[in-house]
């Protein structure tokens, strides 16, 4: 959690597929990825916007002593109750924003998620 109350979680999923070819935008280690969020914005509005406008390329690398990269996904949220979940799912970032994105765990990707819950 930041002085403004902008808090972020990262948990693990396995089917993570971090972009291969980063192109022209900076990249970001994926060990840094919530604490940028935290450094950078107030509140998930304005982190959405900036992250949208201006995208950067998360990047993984693998575990020590394993031949297994690191794979996790993304939630933040604010005061006003909006929880943004960011997944990077076949090389490419998926944000699914609303109110119905309130709980986030390991696997599976979100919206198999949603589907267990109904």
């Amino acid at each position: 959690m930041n002085q403004k109350g902008l808090v972020a979680n990262m948990l693990w999923l396995a089917s993570s597929k971090y972009p291969d070819d980063c192109g022209n935008e900076p990249r970001l280690s994926l060990a840094a990825w919530a604490q940028c969020f935290l450094d950078n914005f107030a509140t998930v509005k304005e982190a959405v916007a900036a992250f949208r406008s201006h995208p950067f390329c998360v990047v993984s690398d693998r575990m020590p002593g394993i031949n297994r990269y690191t794979t996790l996904h993304l939630s933040i949220f604010d005061a006003q109750d909006n929880s943004p979940i960011f997944e990077y799912i076949n090389g490419k970032v998926v944000i699914h924003e609303g109110r119905d994105y309130q709980v986030m765990t390991n696997d599976p990707e979100y919206p198999e998620q949603l589907a267990i819950q109904k």
